[in-house]
This record gives structure tokens, C-alpha cells and sequence, in this order.
């Protein structure tokens, strides 16, 4: 999985155990451990890996059974190691937690409704005895969480996001409206099920958009399990020297083991869990206009002119424009960009209620206009002059073709 990820993300964030007196080989770059202690105590990332690194490069004392071993960035600078770099062995017992990154730039009109600002702690379990948590594999039957929301506004609902603790999670994501108490009390308005390769923060996009009504109470109820682990509600707590301003209310966050029976988690966990709350994120865009910008960043000569398009919602919106540095490009009413010197500056389109932003970087100087022969006697003193440089180049040209 590891090699996959990075062949499609190109790198790879994990943690280890990192003891360079012990196990490092400063010769060969090479690094494996006991597994003694087993915690992570640092954070590396892989960039790639090489099946034939010798299994002698590392330590007499922490030898592993076969070649191979991880190509590692450490974030130390390139003045450790070989150039910054050094390689961890494939049967490194340390290795845990890895993370890849993908990110997009979130829209201008968008609402986030959430209860975790600080984001995962810790995975629990739930079943008809309450909570678990810990170590372990836990009760694997079905689980449902759910998050309470009222609605700031006439939103609509366009994804939600949450957390898996298993590759290949099922999950089934149900959106209630109209709720009143518990969050399966409203009126269902949307079912989907989806199965999350991989471990980690995930975003789903939903197949139907959901309008809401200021003021109202909708929920997101997901419901999850895997054969691998029972720990796979993801829980926002206060946890000292770390999450120590985490805070939660009743009614937020609900846990069910048959869906039916909803328990406040307020309730649920009490001092085991304080001030907790699952993770679910629902993500909304704001009521009134949609602009986009095609292109939202464009590299132009100076001396020539673009045009920028606005895609605008609903049709007949008016649009005003405007550039952070009209020095370097200058933009008119119908989104044309006319640069003007090398620089960078951002156009910005806006309507009454949202905008978008186009970054232009303009590159070269403009060409110089070719001067127009003027009459008279300065025309005759241009005319001399130009003659006169011509006649002074010829010897030049003829020297060099010789």
C-alpha cells in the first residue's frame, strides 16, 4: 500500500522510533530497531524505496532477515545523513501511521458545520455495553454515529467528511432534515454507501445536493464497521497536552449499536471520554451567486492582452473586476487583462455576495512602438544619422562573413 501511494501522491508521511545513537549506521545511511521501545517518537517522510539495499548496511545489533529498505527524507536538513535522506528497513517494527495529503483550494461561498476543530483523537468502540476504547480489536458488528447540526442558514449541503481507522471501511451515509431530538427523528432525504480504500481523513461528495432551512435541525448519521478492528467511531476529546480545549455540548453527538436507539455521547462516555464528540464534518455552500474563473491563474507577456471568463450563477449577475497591482496589469469590465511590465498581481471578479481570483504573472517588457518618420529637416538629420549607422556596420558584417 505504501508503494502505491507514493507512485500516486509522491510521498508518504509516517512515524518511527528514532534513536541515532542505537541504530543508526552512519556509514551506510542504514536505520532499524529492536522494536524496544515501540512508541513513535518522530515524524519522517518516504519518498521511495530500494528492494536490493543490502540488509548488512545496518547495525550487527539490529540486522533484518532480508534486503530492502525505505528511501526516508528526515526534516533535518540536508546536512544529515546522505544529503538529508537515509533508509529505514522494510521490517522496521516502528513504522506506523501513514498519512498521504490531498488538497484543493475550499470555495469562496462555503459553510463548514463541525464539532471536532481539533480533529481526531482517539477511535472508539460502541455496542450495547457502552463504550470501548483502547487496544484491541473491540466489538466488529455494525456501529452508527451521528452529528446534530442547525442550520446558519439556507445552505446546501454538498459533502460531508469523516475519519476510517481500516482499509477498505464500508460506510453508509444517511442525511436527515427536520430533526427534533434525536438525529434519525427528522425526515430522510438522502442514503449512500461508499467504501474508503484506505485509513484516514476522507471527504465524500454527495450524489444529491440537500437544501436546508435556517434554523433547522439536520443531521448526518453514518453507519460503519470492519472485520479488522471495532474501533471505528472517530472521537474529538480533551486529552491533556493535546487536545486539552476541546469542548462539547449535549445534543451534538449521538452513538447507536442498532441504529434505532440513539445515546447522547455526552452521556455516553462521561469522565472516560470528556468533552467529546465524533467526527463529522458536513460542508455547505452559501445561498446567492456562484462565480468561477476560467483560468484561475494565467502567465502572459507584457504588451499583450487576455481575457479572463466568469462563470456566473444565476445568468445576468453583475460582475465588477479589479487587479491588486495595475502597474503590472490592468483589467476591464468584460474581463479582459492587459499587461503592462513583468510582476505578479491577482484579478479579482466580484458580485454582491462572493468573488473569485485569478493569479497573472506577467513576464517579459513590453516591445518598444516603432518610431514613424517625421518630415522636415529633422527628417533629413534622422535619415543622415540611420545612414550613417548603416554605413558604420557594413565593415563589421563583412569581417565576419570572411
Amino acid at each position: 500500500m505504501i508503494k502505491r501511494a507514493i507512485k500516486e501522491y509522491g510521498a508518504v508521511s509516517v512515524g518511527i522510533h528514532f534513536n541515532e545513537k542505537d541504530y543508526y549506521n552512519e556509514v551506510t545511511y542504514g536505520y532499524m530497531t529492536n522494536g524496544s521501545p515501540s512508541y513513535t517518537n518522530h515524524a519522517v517522510t518516504i519518498v521511495g524505496w530500494d528492494d536490493s539495499y543490502s540488509k548488512d548496511n545496518f547495525k550487527e545489533s539490529c540486522k533484518p532477515n532480508d534486503n530492502g529498505a525505505w528511501i526516508v527524507r528526515n526534516s533535518w536538513g540536508d546536512w544529515w545523513g546522505e544529503g538529508g535522506y537515509f533508509y529505514v528497513s522494510y521490517e522496521e517494527p516502528t513504522l506506523c501511521d501513514g498519512v498521504v495529503y490531498v488538497t484543493e483550494q475550499a470555495p469562496q461561498n462555503e459553510r463548514i458545520y463541525e464539532y471536532d476543530p481539533l480533529g481526531l483523537v482517539q477511535f472508539i468502540g460502541y455496542s450495547k455495553y457502552g463504550v470501548e476504547s483502547g487496544s484491541g480489536s473491540g466489538e466488529t458488528a455494525p456501529v452508527w454515529y451521528a452529528n446534530l447540526f442547525t442550520a446558519k442558514g439556507n445552505d446546501t449541503l454538498t459533502s460531508v467528511a469523516f475519519y476510517t481507522s481500516a482499509p477498505e471501511q464500508e460506510c453508509e451515509i444517511k442525511v436527515y432534515t427536520g430533526c427534533d431530538g434525536s438525529p434519525i427523528s427528522g425526515k430522510l432525504v438522502l442514503t449512500q454507501k461508499t467504501a474508503v480504500a484506505a485509513p484516514g481523513y476522507n471527504t465524500v461528495v454527495l450524489d444529491s445536493h440537500v437544501k436546508l432551512t435556517q434554523h433547522e435541525k439536520f443531521s448526518v448519521v453514518i453507519c460503519t464497521s470492519s472485520d479488522k478492528t471495532g474501533f471505528v467511531v472517530p472521537c474529538e476529546y480533551a486529552r491533556d497536552n493535546y487536545s486539552e480545549n476541546a469542548v462539547s455540548h449535549e445534543g451534538e453527538s449521538w452513538l447507536s449499536y442498532d441504529g434505532v436507539k440513539f445515546e447522547d455521547i455526552a452521556d455516553a462516555t462521561l469522565d472516560s471520554l470528556p468533552n467529546a464528540n465524533v467526527c463529522i464534518k458536513a460542508f455547505a455552500t452559501l445561498p446567492g451567486t456562484s462565480i468561477s474563473l476560467i483560468p484561475q491563474s494565467l502567465e502572459i507577456d507584457a504588451g499583450s492582452k487576455m481575457t479572463i471568463l466568469a462563470l456566473v450563477t444565476p445568468q445576468g449577475t453583475v460582475v465588477t473586476w479589479e487587479s491588486s497591482d495595475t502597474s503590472v496589469c490592468t483589467v476591464d469590465a468584460n474581463g479582459i487583462v492587459t499587461a503592462l511590465k513583468a510582476g505578479n498581481a491577482v484579478v479579482t471578479a466580484s458580485t454582491a455576495d462572493n468573488f473569485a481570483q485569478c493569479f497573472v504573472t506577467v513576464t517579459g517588457s513590453p516591445t518598444p512602438p516603432t518610431p514613424a518618420p517625421t518630415g522636415g529637416s529633422s527628417s533629413g538629420c534622422s535619415a543622415g544619422f540611420a545612414a550613417l549607422a548603416l554605413l558604420a556596420l557594413v565593415p563589421i558584417i563583412l569581417k565576419k562573413r570572411s
